[in-house]
Parts: C-alpha cells; structure tokens; sequence
C-alpha cells in the first residue's frame, strides 16, 4: 500500500531537526492532528559556524550532500529557505560526509557547518524488545539528478572560534490534554528514506525519550528492527535517526521498505493504524551509489502515480474525455505533468498540476482535431526522489455528428 503522507523531516545523517527558538511554540498537535512543527525564525540566517553561510548557485535541491575537511566530522548544521526559515540540525551520529534537508522539505537556499575533530561514534547496537505498545500507558522510476546545477562556493574555516554553546537551543512545543496533563497522543513526522526524525515534546516526562525502533524489510523477504537506545539519559528538541550508519545496516542494500516504527513516550506507531485512521505505509526506498566509498549515499524515494487509467477512449470533436482522480505519492518538490503526443509527435507538458492531499484531479482538453490523441501524467525525478511516468491512454477523436434536419 502506498505511503498516503507529506515525506517527513528526515537526514541520512542522524540529528536534531531543530529551527531557532526565536519564534512563539505553537501548541502541540493533537492525536487527529497533524504532526507539530518546530519554532521556525523568519527573515534570519544562518549564523556562522565552523564554515561561512554559503548560498547554493543554480537549481535549489530539496538535499544537499556536504564533506568535512579530513579527520573531521560534522556535528551540527543549518539550512534555510528562500523564505527566510532557518534550522539547525544537530546530528546524532556526526560524521564526515552528511546528507543536508530541511526540516519542512523546502528548496535549500543556504547552508553553514559545524564541524569538530574525532572519530565518528556509532548509536548503541544492544536493542531493547520492540513493542507496538507505548513505554508508558496512555487514556517503475525516471532517471533523477544526484546535484544541483551548480555547487555552492567552498567553505573555510572561520577565524572564531564557534562551539555548540553558540548554537540556539531549541524545544518542541508541549503535548498537554484540555485538563493540562501530558498527552502521550502526539506524534512525530513519518519517516524519510534517510532516517526518522522526531521532535520531543518539552514536556515529555523523564525517562520515555531514551528508546528508537525503526523496522526495515528487504528485497530478500527479510526484516530487520533498527534500534537506537539511550542509557542513563534522555534526548531532547529534534532527533533524526538515521538508517544507513546504524551497525545493523546490512552492507549493499540498494532497496527496502519502511514498514513500521516506535518512539518511547508516543502511542503513535507508522505502519499501524492510528484513531481508526488508514495505516501509512510502507515507505519503498532506492539507495544509490555515486562511487565515492567516502562520501554519503543519497537515498530516494519512490514515486508511485495510482488510479490512472489507461483504457482506450472514443469522443466526438468538441468534446473531452472524462476526468481522472490519481493518487500520487513521494514528488519530493515536483508538480504533476500531463502530457499529450498527437499522431507520435514529441510529448509535450500541456499543464502541472499540484498535489493537493496526496490527490490530483485531471481535466482534458476539449478534442478539436480528428485522429487520435495520446496522454500520460509524469513527476519528474530528482536527488531525493525516482520519479514516475504512467502508461500510455489513447483517445480516438471520431468527427463531430451533423445535425439532421
């Protein structure tokens, strides 16, 4: 089944997604509601770290692949939008070569690094029992681009300085009942192909933020539970928990699904049903290989067209073929084409439609020429998703009737 959801916030690279804590925290969704945002600063940049603020030239990309100087790791970095939104994503697992994406999946306009010395450390491979229940009780692709047009001008190192102290804190906004408990009903965002990223409640209370499952299933059949343990703490802000750099990643895997996760302190479960809402799921995922055994592979996500339908149709001139409702998942930043090809001319890109709630409605043109007619809807495919192309439908227009007398 189709994942049916926005693509979540998610890094190759393990981390924080987290906006600077300069606007107001907006209250936090409830369990029918959509998953709750971080504080996002507007009209601000991206401050200075361990390299300048360096804008990307050419083609914003909705990922962006960054590599620390040798015998450096990246431990956090910012990104920001066109917009002016800005955030700070602290990693997880730092590591050299990192895999950069906006919290909200908005074209990336700018970017600073902060990187230190040290040997990049591995999340704990001793998992705790994964559990549908919550810790605690509660009431066919397209070719796409691996860059953008252009890459951003070379960072240095600044002259100051700047540790993680200089960084803005950040806090995700409390998840309280109407009676001013604590609501274990909150959610996360659903997974990316890249990692599992959440932001914690700040009221969330001690002890339920210690504990990640992420189950994996591959194209042998085979499954695999992902777990990410915290002893004698608790983490905070925003989180992502990356796949790939988990020891228990299987090495060479090209493709897999997301099938399913668990969060301690949430009753939110992806791959389950939620308040009788229909289970996401699972996410199919393609992970590349650009050659460089040093650098980070760039995953992508599948891109499914569902509901078309191809069958042949029959009109008269100066009418239109019926309209058709498509489901379509993953366009990463692409809208919806329909093509037309007349008598196996070149295609050609009649309009872009939007995705609006995971649904697109087609209207056809009137059909003012005789012959036959040929359409198809496409997403073009990009670094962070495969696109899709749907089969071939052929409309036969048939001369306009006469009107007897």
């Amino acid at each position: 089944m189709p994942r049916r959801t926005t693509p979540a916030v998610a890094l190759l690279t393990t981390g924080a997604l987290a906006a600077t804590a300069l606007g107001t925290a907006a209250t936090w969704a409830g369990a029918s509601s959509a998953p709750a945002t971080a504080p996002s600063s507007s009209g601000e940049n991206c401050q200075t770290l361990s390299t300048p603020r360096t804008i990307i030239t050419g083609q914003k990309p909705q990922t962006y692949v960054y590599t620390a100087p040798e015998g450096t790791v990246v431990t956090y970095y910012c990104v920001e939008d066109q917009g002016g939104g800005v955030e700070y994503i602290r990693l997880q697992t730092p590591a050299q070569s990192v895999l950069m994406r906006k919290g909200d999946g908005k074209a990336i306009l700018a970017y600073s690094v902060l990187y230190g010395s040290g040997a990049t450390p591995t999340p704990s491979a001793t998992p705790t029992t994964p559990s549908a229940t919550p810790t605690t009780p509660s009431a066919t692709p397209t070719t796409s681009s691996a860059t953008p047009t252009e890459t951003p001008t070379s960072p240095t190192a600044t002259p100051t300085e700047v540790t993680e102290d200089d960084i803005p804190e950040v806090t995700g906004p409390p998840a309280t009942n109407p009676d001013g408990s604590f609501n274990w009903n909150w959610r996360y965002d659903p997974p990316s192909c890249s990692a599992l990223t959440v932001l914690y409640p700040s009221n969330i209370p001690d002890n339920q933020t210690n504990d990640v499952n992420v189950r994996i299933r591959f194209t042998d059949g085979t499954s695999r539970t992902l777990n990410y343990h915290f002893n004698g703490g608790n983490w905070t802000g925003m989180r992502a928990f990356n796949y790939v750099q988990h020891p228990s990643w299987p090495a060479g895997t090209s493709e897999y699904w997301v099938e399913w996760t668990q969060v301690g302190g949430s009753n939110y479960h992806y791959g389950e049903s939620f308040h009788n809402a229909p289970i996401e799921g699972p996410l199919h995922c393609i992970l590349g290989d650009d050659g460089d055994p040093d650098t980070v592979e760039v995953p992508q996500s599948v891109t499914t067209i569902d509901d078309w339908d191809p069958a042949r149709r029959v009109v008269r001139q100066g009418t239109r073929t019926s309209t058709e409702i498509v489901t379509v998942d993953e366009t990463g930043l692409s809208d919806v084409q329909l093509e037309r090809t007349r008598d196996g001319a070149d295609w050609q890109v009649l309009r872009t439609l939007p995705v609006e709630r995971d649904r697109v409605v087609i209207s056809f043109p009137k059909e003012r020429k005789k012959g036959k007619v040929t359409y198809r809807l496409t997403v073009p495919g990009t670094e962070s998703v495969t696109g899709a192309v749907t089969p071939e439908m052929t409309v036969k227009v048939k001369k306009k009737k006469r009107n007897r007398r």
